[in-house]
């Protein structure tokens, strides 16, 4: 439920586990109202990009990200946060990609199509495609990719990915463009899997096979080449001449000679770095700072791009596999003793918008009121009282704060008081970002502050909350928090093999529900990423896809770099 820390140094750490979505602590920048002269609506549509004119090819983007992907980009080993995401969007494509309507489209793929109980899906290959390195995209490259990231390219050691991939028994070439993936069970939205919020991009053989230097010898097929990674300081980009798309009226893609990221660690630098005109756009996620970016953009000196569609989620993950919160009362006088209101109000300056559940506007399964209790400091402190007359303890507790940056910090503070104020005992452990991920591995803390469930298809979120076994310790071993839930592990199942969207709603809408009764999770905010821009940076998130539909309107990945230009 805290703002999430701004240890920006070791935020690509965090992707580690969580395919770049996980940070730790718990409150962003999210959007409840939108700013006068934003480009973008509560609704995610554009607005100030309608009077940009036709795209202008050429000239160059300084690109501020909020860290440096310090784990490298081989993508089925990568540590990525969204910094890494957004570039990784700029090297490689992946095969599917989300539209407006968060529906799963062929991207790299001509078509990915099931067998009818969705345990085959076959993808056949856009033709013609060729890598950085002049090499062609084909099904043997695509198996191998995939192969790589569930952990059966003896090259390649991925991390999470061998969990999300759980499910596929074989990947196999059936022709030169043709790839078909065999699963264990059926698996109705594996084409959202393809797209993993960006992550799952096809690399080239030769980096692939890179024992030296998959991390830093980047070879996709995407809108840009990697033409210098000076760490800590810039990555320059430059135009892929050959790359395969172009847009609707049939100017090659991307328009952009080149982009150079920056990584700027600062919150204040960051703020001061778009106000001053040295960097040309922004990716930033911490409600104090769009609170300035609207400022700005109100008074006409920068655009700025929201969205509140499709956001990822901040939270308190508790530990429900020992005392106090594998106690419902805990759980329960946890979620009472919390004013989420006047937290907001004080420490976040009124821009975050409270979560509901872990689905946000936008995703299936969000509901507005999914039945979780509202602040009352009455009901925490007789929950307090109950849970040590049935347990004979007091309710102690160690809050864990996954970074050590002073505003988190006074973040955790203000609700350590509401915790203590209900009769709680709170000790907060600072640890740094690596160190709080590892006590989350091991189930070492009571409550730690969370950042995860980005906003695509709710299927993504199996890998985090299903149990193979029907009660007892939940054998998923990156359910961090442990619980095991039937009722979910149910819905999450019969969710995956159909793909009518009817049901998926409804049975998603029932985990959301599942999730207030129980009260696994002590949910906070809808987090979203703000996109400031200079007035000359034009077409961020508007170009269409290959299909011709409206991209995804959320910024949990970032955007499409080939679709921005400058005038």
């Amino acid at each position: 439920m805290t703002n999430r820390y701004r240890a920006r140094t070791t935020k690509a750490v965090a992707g580690l586990l969580c395919l770049g979505m996980l940070a730790a602590a718990c409150g962003s920048s999210s959007s409840n109202s939108k700013a006068k002269n934003n480009t973008v609506t509560t609704e995610g549509q554009q607005l100030g990009n309608a009077g940009e004119g036709p795209a202008k090819p050429g000239g160059t983007v300084t690109w501020g990200l909020p860290a440096e992907t310090s784990g490298g980009l081989c993508l089925p080993e990568a540590q990525l946060a969204i910094s890494g995401i957004q570039i990784a969007r700029s090297i490689y494509d992946t095969l599917t990609v989300p539209d407006e309507n968060d529906h799963y489209v062929p991207y790299l793929a001509q078509s990915v199509t099931p067998n009818a109980t969705f345990t085959t899906w076959t993808i056949k290959l856009r033709s013609g495609i060729k890598f950085h390195d002049g090499t062609d995209l084909t099904a043997a490259v695509v198996k191998d990719n995939l192969d790589a990231y569930r952990g059966a390219f003896p090259l390649r050691k991925p991390q999470l990915f061998i969990f999300v991939f759980k499910l596929v028994k074989a990947v196999k070439v059936i022709d030169p463009l043709t790839v078909e993936v065999d699963m264990t069970g059926p698996w109705s939205a594996f084409p959202a899997t393809l797209y993993s919020s960006g992550r799952l991009g096809m690399a080239a053989e030769k980096q692939l096979r890179d024992v030296n230097n998959c991390a830093g010898d980047l070879v996709g097929t995407g809108p840009f080449m990697l033409k210098e990674w000076k760490k800590n300081d810039h990555m320059t980009l430059v135009k892929n001449p050959s790359y395969w798309r172009k847009d609707s009226k049939g100017v090659q893609l991307p328009y952009l000679d080149s982009i150079i990221f920056r990584p700027i660690v600062e919150s204040q630098q960051m703020v001061n770095s778009i106000q001053s005109g040295n960097i040309d756009m922004l990716l930033d996620d911490t409600a104090r700072d769009v609170k300035q970016y609207r400022g700005f953009a109100s008074s006409n000196q920068i655009k700025e791009s929201e969205s509140d569609k499709y956001p990822e989620l901040s939270y308190t993950m508790l530990n429900a596999t020992k005392l106090p919160f594998s106690n419902i009362d805990a759980r329960m006088a946890f979620a009472y003793a919390v004013d989420r209101t006047q937290l907001d109000k004080v420490r976040y300056l009124n821009v975050l918008a409270p979560a509901s559940g872990p689905f946000g506007p936008g995703v299936k399964g969000y509901l507005k009121d999914a039945g979780l209790p509202s602040y009352d400091p009455v009901k925490a402190k007789a929950l307090v009282k109950k849970y040590t007359q049935e347990t004979g303890k007091p309710l102690t507790l160690t809050f864990v704060s996954a970074g050590t940056d002073p505003n988190a910090l006074q973040d955790l503070d203000f609700i350590k008081s509401y915790l203590q104020q209900a009769g709680m005992t709170v000790h907060v452990q600072a640890l740094d970002e690596s160190a709080g991920i590892n006590a989350a591995i091991g189930k070492q803390f009571d409550a730690i502050g969370w950042r995860n469930h980005p906003g695509f298809d709710p299927d993504t979120e199996y890998v985090w909350w299903h149990c193979g076994n029907a009660s007892g310790a939940c054998d998923n071993i990156v359910n961090f928090s442990g619980f095991n839930d039937p009722q979910i592990n149910k819905d999450l199942d019969q969710a995956r093999a159909t793909d009518n969207e009817a049901q998926r709603q409804a049975l998603y809408e029932d985990v959301n529900r599942q999730f207030a009764k129980n009260l696994w999770e002590a949910w906070g905010f809808y987090a979203i990423w703000a996109i400031p821009h200079q007035k000359t940076v034009n077409g961020v998130g508007t170009l269409l896809l290959p299909n011709g539909a409206k991209p995804f309107p959320g910024f949990t990945s970032g955007v499409d770099p080939a679709g921005v230009w400058k005038s």
